[in-house]
């Protein structure tokens, strides 16, 4: 439902996941998989220590499963700690028409919201 209004309106965006703050001495790698298991992405290593990686064009209906696994194939340290960030970065990218549809996309929700504050006041 998200992504097609981003579409509409002209909004694109992108998903960054970071693994950050890691027990010194631990070696974990963040993969992304998609709801069927397939592995669509694993995270780069960074210059400070973390890992990040991005999904552009993301899709907001999808279900996505972030694993973090040991990289050297041990068991994982259960006193470690780490961090997991997850961003999102929109930019407008939109056209005279798209600008248009924002326009009475906002006037619609607007309306919408009057005329349901006005029918809970009327209750």
């Amino acid at each position: 439902m998200q992504r097609a209004l981003y579409d509409r309106v002209g909004i694109s965006s992108k998903i960054t996941i970071r693994l950050e703050n890691l027990t010194e001495g631990c070696d974990y790698d963040l993969l992304v998989y998609d709801k069927d298991g397939n592995q669509i992405g694993i995270a780069q290593k960074n210059g400070d220590g973390s890992s990040e990686w991005t999904l552009p064009e993301w899709e907001h209906g999808r279900d996505y499963v972030i694993r973090v696994e040991n990289r050297n194939g041990e068991a994982a340290d259960t006193e470690g700690t780490y961090r997991i960030q997850i961003t999102e970065e929109r930019t407008q990218n939109r056209t005279q028409e798209q600008s248009g549809v924002l326009e009475r996309t906002v006037r619609e929700d607007k309306a919408s919201y009057a005329k349901e504050v006005d029918r809970l006041h009327d209750e």
